[in-house]
């Protein structure tokens, strides 16, 4: 479901300095005030005129798209992702914290936003981007092959903005090409026939060999946090947004767990990971055995009827990985 920009609380008239490339302008606009609440928390939040978006305290907005006719988005709320396919140029400005920014239009956006940004993927090599002083990214992700100077139209100044920059040209250096010289012919020593001794060999005995004990197969369950005592075998077709309970029989996780330790497939990759709760945590509740993946979301597409969520096996003290399936079913 969509949230309306109808749901308004007025509209502030704001005398803006907007900036694209090198050049600066200033400009008054109408901006529409629109206020997220708890209730809204699941659903995704479209917008296509200039606004002012706010959020209840604590309330997560778990998906947000920016529309032809939205020129200035003024973000207050938490954001988990924000994806902008308008074909004018934007301006993103405001204090809220984004976990993800997706930029798949060829226009010109400005990131004008004080709170952090964990990732910024640029999708379209025709994009140009301006990052303003105050944004802080994590991970910057451009098309393979692009340069980051062409995306980025202000990387010199932006550049101590970025901590880590992936995609873009890669030059590998040329290895110098390495000859072996012929080997020697060794001289040809003619050696006299030997009569070889002839040796009685003793009887011997074929060590014995102790077979190692076969362990039970180490297998893993999920439950919804709430329910822990009820298995989840399958999911619905869709968007989600949960938390689940991961419990281990036969091994026990590392205290260094992370997220990305978890990959999901089939018809479950198109979900992520928002955090989660180390094993061990008393004040859960939880053994070494267990963990909480904290914001489990995005979208279910029931391609196969099948999905995977799989536990690395550097996460666990056993080494080896692990595979739940679940079924996918239609809504």
């Amino acid at each position: 479901m969509k949230i309306p920009l109808k749901k308004l609380v007025g509209t502030l008239s704001l005398a803006l300095i907007f900036f694209s490339y090198q050049s600066v302008s200033v400009f008054a606009k109408d901006l529409t005030i629109v206020t997220v609440e708890k209730s809204d928390e699941n659903q995704e939040l479209i917008v296509s005129e200039d606004s002012i978006v706010n959020a209840e305290l604590g309330t997560l907005i778990p998906k947000m798209i920016v529309k032809d006719g939205a020129e200035i988005v003024e973000i207050n709320a938490e954001v988990h992702t924000l994806e902008v396919i308008s074909q004018n140029t934007v301006e993103l400005i405001g204090d809220g914290n984004i976990t993800e920014v997706i930029i798949s239009t060829q226009s010109n956006v400005a990131i004008n936003t004080t709170g952090n940004i964990n990732k910024l993927q640029i999708t379209n090599s025709a994009s140009r981007i301006v990052v303003k002083e105050g944004t802080k990214i994590a991970e910057l992700r451009i098309p393979v092959g692009t340069k980051v100077t062409d995306i980025i139209t202000n990387y010199e100044q932006a550049k101590d903005r970025f901590e880590n920059i992936i995609g873009g040209e890669s030059v590998q250096p040329e290895s110098p090409e390495l000859t072996t010289p012929p080997a020697e012919e060794p001289p040809v020593v003619e050696e006299e026939p030997t009569t070889p001794p002839v040796v009685e060999e003793e009887p011997t005995t074929p060590p014995v060999v102790e077979e190692e004990p076969i362990s039970p197969p180490v297998t893993m369950s999920m439950a919804y946090n709430d329910k822990p005592i009820e298995p989840v075998t399958s999911l619905l077709e869709g968007y989600m947004w949960s938390l689940f309970r991961v419990t281990l029989t036969g091994d026990t996780f590392k205290s260094n767990f992370r997220v990305d330790n978890v990959q999901f497939g089939g018809d479950l990759a198109g979900l992520s990971i928002n955090g989660y709760v180390p094993p061990g945590s008393s004040y859960w509740g939880l053994g070494m055995n267990e963990v909480i993946l904290d914001g489990v979301n995005g979208t279910i597409t029931n391609e196969t009827g099948h999905g995977t969520i799989t536990l690395d096996g550097t996460s666990l003290e056993g080494g080896k990985s692990v595979t739940l399936n679940v079924t996918v079913s239609a809504p």
